[in-house]
């Protein structure tokens, strides 16, 4: 059966290796979750590894962290929509922000439902995404001194999500400057300088981060355990953490390029499924269980060197075997590791089955679920003797 597979021995592994860093760094951090699109079974698995602060830009996903763990504090990612301030404020403890109205409306509604609600000011440092130049955050920071309702609680800043650009020292000194020049002017203590990505995770890890940087959102090197910059495996990090396993429906020998003439837009991925350097080669050629119709499968990385991908339809993906001998047979599964956005795309597919997997400690005397009771029950005496 195709389907998804988190490996929760390599998700804790991942956790504590980052945990760790980040707290040696005295630091704090939020597990961003949004690679497993509010899969309650992959939630209830963090919190089982000791997530408490839990980020997302999908207000449906918080809501069902909130379910799975009453006590976290939660962050909504991306600028509020005005329409949807009542949620955030009802499920999120914090958000990113960026707007004047967005900041009023927070501040009504958090003072309608009686509560206090953290905002971290976004800055542009040249990704070109949400951020504001320094002239608008003296602006908005007057607006929020007229906000009782709402806690000012730090700067932050978002690089590399959009057009890949590089944080570096030049980056971390401006936020450095910002938040000492925000602070003087408006008599306001900055806690948090929320800037820290996947992207400084390696470096944390090897007790070198930026010292300007005190809070990370961390979601993506969590689940892959590779650099962002390098596309390599991170040292103490597991790489195995999502496998897609696709059923195999077709197995025949048959030749590798196509024949027949190819006229534009009778297929639409036509483009997308050229076959380089198989001109007249033939061979054995599986088609597997799963499609564009999942989510993007171009990142999907074969755990077997003998295979190796062919292209995709809406509902099928083609892959060519390597060599003369061939070990599986129709109905057998092949397994990938997905990079991050066909991660995103398969766990958000509705039609792709999502299992967890817990390696044998785990589940001596019973299933992973048995294993998340006594990790749950690990973290409260911990958290008790503390």
């Amino acid at each position: 059966m195709t389907r998804m597979e988190i490996n929760i021995d390599a998700l804790q592994n991942n956790f504590q290796v980052i945990d760790k860093a980040v707290r040696a760094s005295q630091s704090e951090w939020c597990v961003v979750a949004k690679l497993l699109c509010g899969f309650r079974d992959g939630l209830e698995a963090l919190a089982a590894c000791g997530a408490r602060t839990f980020a997302d830009s999908r207000l449906r996903h918080l809501e069902s962290i909130r379910e799975i763990v009453p006590d976290a504090e939660t962050w909504y990612l991306r600028p509020p929509p005005l329409s949807q301030v009542r949620r955030v404020v009802a499920t999120c403890n914090a958000s990113l922000n960026t707007e004047e109205a967005v900041l009023v409306a927070l501040n009504q509604e958090a003072a309608r439902q009686g509560v206090r609600h953290k905002v971290i000011l976004m800055a542009e440092l040249g990704e070109r995404r949400e951020g504001a130049s320094p002239e608008e955050l003296a602006g908005l920071a007057t607006v929020l001194t007229r906000c009782p309702h709402l806690d000012w609680v730090g700067l932050g800043a978002n690089l590399g999500c959009l057009h890949g650009i590089l944080p570096t020292t030049e980056h971390y000194a401006q936020l450095k400057v910002l938040r000492e020049w925000l602070e003087m002017k408006f008599s306001h203590s900055l806690p948090l300088i929320s800037a820290g990505t996947s992207l400084m995770v390696p470096g944390l890890i090897e007790q070198n981060p930026p010292p300007e940087i005190n809070h990370y959102r961390i979601g993506e090197i969590l689940f892959l355990g590779r650099d962002l910059e390098t596309g390599k495996p991170v040292a103490r990090l597991r790489q195995d953490v999502f496998r897609l396993f696709a059923e195999i429906v077709e197995l025949r020998e048959k030749g590798w390029s196509p024949l027949g003439d190819a006229m534009s837009g009778i297929s639409p991925f036509a483009g997308e499924n050229k076959p380089e350097g198989q001109e007249g080669k033939r061979g054995w050629r599986a088609l597997l269980a799963v499609g564009r119709l999942d989510g993007e499968l171009s990142g999907l990385v074969p755990e077997d060197p003998q295979v190796q991908l062919a292209g995709a339809s809406s509902d099928l993906l083609a892959v060519n075997l390597i060599g003369d001998k061939i070990r599986y047979k129709v109905g057998d599964c092949l397994s990938f590791r997905p990079d991050y956005s066909s991660a995103l795309g398969l766990m958000h597919s509705h039609y792709i089955e999502k299992t967890v997997l817990a390696a044998e400690p785990m589940t001596a005397g019973g299933t992973w679920r048995r294993w998340l009771s006594r990790q749950a029950e690990r973290l409260r005496v911990r958290r008790i003797f503390r």
